[in-house]
């Protein structure tokens, strides 16, 4: 049994003025051959005809057009080397050992430079911090503070990692709960150069609320010693963040 196909060329035009070409393919081969059962196909296309044992399809061009196309396809299936060489063949282990190290230190140049310009370097313990920013004194004053000031309130963290030390109190949403703390006799006597705060309300799992306090004493001796205003800032923000990120409601530690 044998089936004919056939296809017409022309120009179709289409909307917006584009035009698209089309060709003719004859074909017709038969169900199976006597010799080796391999499809025979006759083709025309244009004027000139071309006959193909296998499947059938249309070929636009010459013999020796399709053999270099196939060269190339095969070459570029190797990565572009003619007889399977790596790409790298040429290029030292030494030399491919310092490209990796040239990249590992530039990302670790832009790890530590991206740091420095959010979180900044941690402040020094320096001698001439008074006594009472010092990790054993400052946890005692805060202690007499809210017993003797602020009873409705009570610590939660206490981050003395680096100067200042910042103390987190929770609270039931007074307002002002910084002006409670900073009004005792307590901490006026210790810290009168004034604070670093962050006050917000938190979301329970159990569907309370809860305040969550964040102060940190100011020193006015930081730039005398030449730490800025801004590094200040800086240290502050990312551990008031951290102590945020550490919060636990009451009754979920």
């Amino acid at each position: 049994m044998t089936r004919a196909t056939n296809f017409k060329t022309g120009l179709a035009g289409v909307g917006g003025g584009a035009v698209v070409a089309f060709f003719v393919f004859n074909a017709v081969w038969p169900a199976s051959s006597p010799q080796d059962g391999d499809a025979r196909v006759a083709t025309d296309v244009g004027e000139g005809r071309h006959t193909h044992r296998g499947l059938a399809r249309p070929f636009l061009g010459s013999e020796t057009g399709r053999d270099e196309a196939q060269q190339r396809r095969q070459t570029a299936g190797t990565g572009g080397a003619e007889h399977g060489a790596s790409p790298l063949a040429d290029v030292s282990l030494e030399q491919q050992i310092a490209d990796l190290e040239k990249k590992l230190t530039f990302q670790k140049w832009l790890t530590e430079s991206t740091r420095k310009a959010t979180q900044g370097d941690p402040l020094p313990w320096l001698d001439a911090l008074p006594d009472s920013y010092r990790p054993e004194s400052f946890r005692s004053l805060v202690d007499e503070v809210l017993r003797d000031c602020a009873s409705e309130m009570e610590l939660a963290n206490l981050d003395c990692s680096e100067p200042p030390c910042i103390v987190s109190i929770r609270h039931r949403g007074q307002s002002n709960p910084s002006l409670r703390i900073m009004g005792c006799p307590a901490w006026k006597r210790a810290f009168d150069a004034g604070v670093s705060m962050s006050n917000s309300m938190v979301d329970c799992p159990d569907g309370s609320q809860e305040g969550m306090l964040i102060m940190a004493p100011y020193w006015d001796g930081w730039t005398k010693h030449d730490v800025s205003q801004e590094e200040r800032r800086k240290r502050f923000d990312f551990r008031s963040a951290s102590a945020k990120e550490a919060w636990r409601c009451s009754g979920t530690e």
